[in-house]
């Protein structure tokens, strides 16, 4: 019996001895940095690793961080002081570098690993100090623990060091001692070690980052583009001097009055100036109606009439869409109305962005490309970013659209750790800013659309400005009245109420108004203010308001590392890890 108990203990014993036997781990973590005087740093980093062909079987891994602008040259890879082959890839936002080949190392065995590389842009000014740091972490996270770690940093000579710290996961920062080499206590898997050094400046030069020095060159590129491309195609056509006019448009509507005179901007009440063009065409015809016993909800009712011209492409529009009549309640959205508002407003964009503006899409995109291309070639992982960008860029034609693509712009400084850097972030609305200038710039009208705006800013002149009857000759060779109004050019109380409609897409009705009192009389403007509810404030106020009410479908409801003592930036280079392959 007291030998079977024996055997037993003997075979468990073995069994707990085998995964500590077998374990992988680094027996020393040796980093010799040193500082030159161009801000480069000469790294050369001794891994001796303990390996048992369980998942370090063909060499062992490095991955340096390229989060905040870094670049390294690798310069020589060794193990056990011989030449190892080695290759790079692209990690995220790590430049992983691999040792070894296809080749199976011996195992058990015990292998040091010698990396030399030099790392750039990784030394950065403190903010409100004159001092430089090197903010940098040494190791990285580990599939393995670390038993032993060794840290040396030297300067160029007469580099006053003024503080440095060293933090390892989970315990307080250290004090460190200027160029003598550190050492810490056994690091568990994924633990890590970071150093912060701030020195005086003058006997390091901190260059300009490389990312910085492509991306203000490209912004500077782009910048070019944008303002050759406004010089060509960009400018405006030669504006004429604005004079009163009284003419009525006759082939614009009052929909697209407004259009024009908001430089390409739909109304918000389109739908109301829409129908009320339809009014003065005689292609409708309006009445007051009321639904409700009670509660009665105010509207208005209005028919189709079979004489109207059907050649106006507003009046086909409304006539394919309500053949016979259309009611306007204010008392509940109506989809079907809004869906019809909808559909005019694009429609009424296309029509009028072909003969009246221009919008050049496509210069303004093949700007936009500039910028977003150096972050591509520095970080691959704003491809989808980059992609998405320009196609809104190019089809955004709301302001709610450039908001969108601002914040799209401001997404990759949350999601891709790649530029999560503060002051990489204040290159990114500039160039945002930059591209919805030139895109507003480049919305360019028409001669056609040049002069029609004159013509409307004309008409407005002549509302807001001309007192009485008292309108300068077009021809002054021409007879005049008594009040010098040329007699063939007179204006009669018909041609002032074809005129209203226009004065409403303008937002002139009130002034309007007084203009007629003025030149025709009080009389004549009760008659016919009694005979066409369409003229007075009222009928205006209401039948925008049952318009706007009408359209407007609510949206659904849905249910319910820092520094230490403020010495340091507090984010720091480096890091990334490693592991085996």
């Amino acid at each position: 019996m007291l030998k079977l108990i024996s055997k037993i203990f003997f075979i468990t014993l073995c069994l707990f001895a085998l995964p500590a036997q077998a374990a992988e781990y680094i027996e020393h973590f040796q980093s010799d940095i040193r500082v030159n005087p161009d801000g480069s740093l000469d790294i050369i980093e001794e891994i001796t690793v303990h390996h048992e062909g369980n998942y370090i079987r063909r060499g062992i891994y490095r991955d340096l961080s390229t989060a905040k602008g870094e670049s390294y040259q690798i310069i020589s890879v060794e193990r056990n002081n011989k030449p190892e082959p080695w290759f790079t890839e692209k990690n995220g936002r790590y430049l992983r570098l691999n040792t070894g080949n296809d080749d199976f190392l011996p195992a058990p065995a015990t292998s040091t690993f010698t990396i030399n590389y030099i790392m750039y842009d990784a030394l950065r000014p403190i903010k409100g100090e004159d001092n430089n740091e090197l903010y940098l972490n040494i190791t990285g996270k580990w599939a393995f623990p670390i038993r032993k770690t060794t840290v040396t940093v030297s300067y160029p000579e007469g580099t006053e060091i003024v503080r440095q710290y060293a933090y390892q996961t989970g315990k307080s920062p250290l004090n460190m001692t200027p160029n003598t080499p550190f050492e810490f206590s056994v690091l568990h898997p994924q633990e890590e070690v970071t150093i912060a050094q701030a020195f005086k400046k003058g006997t390091v030069n901190i260059a300009i980052p490389a990312f910085w020095r492509w991306t203000i060159l490209a912004f500077a590129a782009m910048l070019i583009y944008y303002l050759v491309a406004w010089y060509f195609f960009g400018k405006d056509p030669e504006p004429r001097a604005i004079v009163p006019d009284w003419d009525i448009p006759k082939d614009i509507s009052p929909l697209q009055c407004a259009y024009i005179m908001k430089n390409g901007k739909t109304p918000t009440n389109s739908l109301f100036l829409h129908i009320l063009g339809l009014i003065y065409q005689k292609a409708v015809s309006v009445r007051e109606v009321q639904k409700g016993q009670f509660a009665k909800a105010k509207g208005f009712e209005i028919n189709t009439l079979q004489t109207a011209d059907k050649s106006n492409p507003e009046v086909r529009l409304f006539a394919a869409n309500y053949p016979k009549y259309l009611t306007v309640y204010d008392s509940e959205p109506d989809e079907d109305l809004a869906h019809y508002a909808s559909k005019l407003t694009k429609k009424t964009e296309k029509y009028l962005e072909q003969k009246y503006y221009r919008k050049r899409n496509f210069i303004t995109l093949l700007g936009s490309f500039f910028v977003p291309l150096v972050w591509f070639f520095y970080t691959p992982d704003l491809c989808f970013f980059l992609c998405l960008n320009l196609l809104l860029i190019y089809f955004a034609n709301k302001n709610y659209m450039s908001i969108i693509i601002i914040w799209l712009n401001l997404l990759p400084l949350t999601l891709f750790p790649a530029i999560n850097y503060f002051p990489m972030s204040l290159l990114v609305l500039p160039y945002v800013c930059l591209i919805l200038v030139f895109k507003y710039l480049m919305f360019q009208p028409t001669v056609i659309g040049q002069r029609q705006k004159e013509k409307i800013a004309g008409i407005k002149m002549f509302l807001e400005t001309i007192t009485g009857n008292q309108i300068i000759s077009k021809d002054t060779q021409t007879q005049t009245d008594a009040t010098g109004m040329p007699m063939e050019n007179r204006l009669t109380p018909a041609d002032m109420e074809a005129l209203f409609p226009y004065a409403v897409a303008l937002g002139l009705e009130k002034a309007w108004e007084r203009k007629f009192k003025t030149m025709f009389g009080t009389e004549v403007w009760q008659k016919i203010s009694s005979s066409h509810i369409y003229h007075t404030n009222n009928f205006v106020t209401n039948f925008n308001h049952c318009c706007t009410k009408a359209t407007h479908i609510p949206a659904p409801q849905s249910s319910g590392h820092g520094s230490f003592g403020g010495g340091f930036s507090g984010g720091g280079f480096g890091g990334g890890g490693g592991g085996g392959r």
